[in-house]
């Protein structure tokens, strides 16, 4: 007996973020505009500093790459930025163990990556709602650990 009922996306040992990372003035020297007017950009919100923060991986010399440019608004629509950043870095078994940046990175089939989309963990625009407790079964909320500074001597 199977359980066939989906399961939204959830990495085993949670998700891993590569950096480095960019800030919003270095995305605009970067691709010549500000981070903000491209809307298929991947970011982190920070807790503390600098804003968002923009995974580098997702950029070539003077733009975003096609294939980021491609997955990340349907990724987007299905998952966190944080677990769309893992899911593209991370290597899928129906890719071959390749992550989906590599395989198509080799020019392999697109369709097998749209197919290895990660199940939604939060509801897609368009679907029946889902209630802020359902979706909350799926997700616990993270919460970042306060920063303790020393107090002067």
């Amino acid at each position: 007996m199977t359980d066939d009922t989906p399961h939204p996306y959830r990495p085993v040992g949670g998700v891993t973020l590569y950096g480095p990372f960019l800030t919003d003035r270095q995305v605009a020297a970067r691709i010549g505009r500000p981070a903000a007017s491209r809307r298929s950009l991947l970011y982190l919100d920070c807790v503390v500093g600098v804003g968002r923060a923009y995974p580098e991986f997702q950029f070539d010399d003077h733009a975003q790459t096609r294939e980021v440019a491609f997955l990340a608004p349907l990724l987007t629509r299905r998952v966190s930025h944080e677990e769309a950043c893992d899911w593209l870095l991370r290597p899928q078994p129906g890719l071959a163990h390749l992550s989906p940046l590599a395989w198509l990175a080799l020019d392999r089939d697109v369709q097998r990556v749209i197919d290895a989309l990660p199940h939604p963990s939060r509801p897609v625009p368009g679907h029946a709602a889902v209630t802020e407790a359902e979706l909350l079964a799926f997700r616990a909320p993270w919460v970042p650990e306060p920063y303790l500074a020393r107090q002067a001597a």
